[in-house]
This record gives C-alpha cells, structure tokens and sequence, in this order.
C-alpha cells in the first residue's frame, strides 16, 4: 500500500512529489491519496483528515462513492464534503471506481460485479486499512452515493448491516438486482435525496428502477417503521423554483427515522444551494446513528 500527500492544504507541490509512497496519513489535517490491493487488483482512493481530530478521540469515517465516469476527487469537489467534515469532525474517504468498465461501481448482478469487481470487499478494505492509523469508531462507519454510487450504497444498505451504521443516496435508485438483497434482517437506516426533475432516475420510476417514493416506503417499511410519513417544508431561502420538502418515518424497529428529501424542480445533481445542502443534511442523519 502506498500513500500520496495531496498538498491540497499547506503541503507544497515539491514536498508532495517526494513524500509519495512514504508519507503516512496523520492527525492535524491532511489530504492524502492512497492506492492498495484489494481482491488482487489494486484500487485507490482519496481521504480528507480534518485538523481537530485527535489520537485520544474515537472517529467517525463517511465513505463517498462517485458516480459514473467521475473518480473519488469528482465526487469530492462536487459534495463540498470535504467542509462538512471539518465542521463534524469526521474522516471522509472518497473511492475510484474501476475504470474501462460501463457500470462504474460493482454492484450485484451487473456487468462489473460479474467481472470479478468485488467493491463491497473494496469497500470494507478501506475501513480495516483506515483503522490501522486512526481510531475509527466501528459504530459510525457511513456509506454515501451519487448515481450509479448511490445505485452502489443501496446494496451496502443490505450486505454490510455488521460494518456500517448508516446509507445515504442521491439521485440514485433501488435496482431490481438488489431488491432481493433487502430484507429485514439485512437493511441499515438510509436517507434518500431526489430531484422531481432527475432524468437519469425519473420521478415516477422506470423498468429495473424504484421511484424515489416507492423506494422510501420500501425501507421504511424493511426498517419497521411505525410512525409517518410527516412532511416538512425547509425554508425557501432564494427565490430560485427549488423548494424541499423532508418525508419521515419515525418510531422504526431498526433505526430512529428513514427520511426522503424530495427537491422539487431538482436535477441530476448533489445538491449545493443555500435553500440546502445534501452533504449537510447526509451528515445531520448520519450524527443520529449508530451501528
């Protein structure tokens, strides 16, 4: 395994070139990239350390997975997440996926998964090599994903309930290949963040792919929840067409609520407007649970 500092924060473009492959990530704020083998391919992926963790406090660990055609730095320019972090004080490691292959993260029964892409095992190769370093807390350990990532974190939400405490989604769907992976045994507390104008995962749902709605109560239902949904209207801060409204379920057997941000007028996108912020709202869910 080797580790690259970025220099991103206050390393210089000199010292990153020599520190590749010697440098190891530490507390006091970093960006890093790191390569290593997993399944016996070697894979990569960026890690954003804030500077007020410390070695004497446990930490919690986002993992965020991009979407087709983009790689984990992608993916972290287009969250902001890397400021959500500082803010929340949490480790955020941002995957690649493989490239040369159509369906950029391997989830089950598409082409890369039947390739022998196994990002599930990738996925938990990352928290074990994290965790040699830093003092991870094994029950905040969350998964987020944009598109065909947030198609990937679906199937962590139902393969992984032992390893992560909590899902995130957006713009992104419930395939008909991991349906079946999902049950009540197996599904994790998720939120879900859609756009009524999403053309890559419409609204109302296509052949292979829940609607974001259906999706919603499909968890929620897995999850035993007993209580909504209630709808809240967030604040309409700039007069842009956008207005969001947060669907809850609450009273659930396995997780304190399932929530579905709706962003009507929303696109294909992570949302960043101050009407709202998806990386803020993922990490307000994710501060209320634990594995």
């Amino acid at each position: 395994m080797t580790w690259c500092a970025r220099g991103i924060i206050s390393v210089s473009a000199l010292l990153t070139a020599a520190a590749c492959g010697t440098t190891e990530p530490e507390y006091g704020g970093g960006d890093y990239e790191s390569s290593l083998t997993s399944n016996g391919r070697e894979r990569t992926f960026r890690l954003h350390v804030p500077p007020t963790i410390t070695p004497q406090q446990q930490v919690p660990l986002v993992i965020v997975f991009h979407g087709a055609s983009q790689d984990g730095n992608d993916i972290r320019r287009l969250s902001g997440f890397d400021t959500v972090a500082d803010e929340s004080g949490v480790l955020v490691a941002y995957l690649d996926g493989v490239d040369h292959v159509r369906e950029t993260w391997g989830f089950y029964g598409l082409p890369a998964y039947l390739n022998g892409i196994d990002d599930t095992q990738f996925t938990v190769d990352v928290i074990d090599t994290l965790a040699v370093t830093f003092a991870i807390d094994r029950d905040r350990v969350y998964a987020a994903g944009f598109s065909n990532g947030g198609l990937f974190v679906h199937e962590l939400g139902c393969q992984l309930r032992g390893t992560l405490a909590a899902i995130a989604s957006v713009a992104a769907s419930l395939t008909s290949f991991v349906e079946p992976l999902c049950n009540e045994e197996t599904v994790i507390p998720a939120v879900f963040i859609h756009g009524t104008e999403d053309n890559s995962f419409p609204w109302l749902g296509a052949p292979g792919f829940m609607a974001p709605e259906e999706m919603f109560l499909f968890w929620a239902d897995l999850s035993g929840c007993t209580t909504g949904p209630t709808v809240t209207s967030l604040p309409d801060v700039v007069d842009n067409g956008i207005t969001v409204d947060r669907h809850d379920y609450s009273d659930c057997a396995l997780s304190d609520r399932i929530t579905l941000y709706a962003i009507d007028g929303g696109h294909h996108t992570w949302p960043r407007s101050p009407d709202f912020s998806a990386s803020e709202a993922i990490m307000e869910f994710f501060a209320e649970v634990r594995r």
